[in-house]
């Protein structure tokens, strides 16, 4: 069959197998982004936890 040309199963199967190419496409970037929300809300969270001054700071030692 040459370059250009396909069977008229695969014309037809084509925009069927593109548009669920997209849906699961749509879907993954979907659930990435609540589990970026997620683990931003989660960050923020522990970040209102710790006070500037609750972290103990290491003792110099002085010569």
């Amino acid at each position: 069959m040459p370059f250009g040309r396909k069977s008229p199963l695969e014309a037809l199967a084509m925009p069927g197998a593109i548009i669920a190419y997209k849906y699961s496409q749509f879907r993954q970037r979907r659930r990435e982004a609540a589990n970026r929300r997620v683990t931003e809300r989660e960050l923020s969270a522990l970040h209102t936890k710790i006070q500037p001054g609750s972290i103990p700071q290491p003792q110099q030692q002085q010569q």
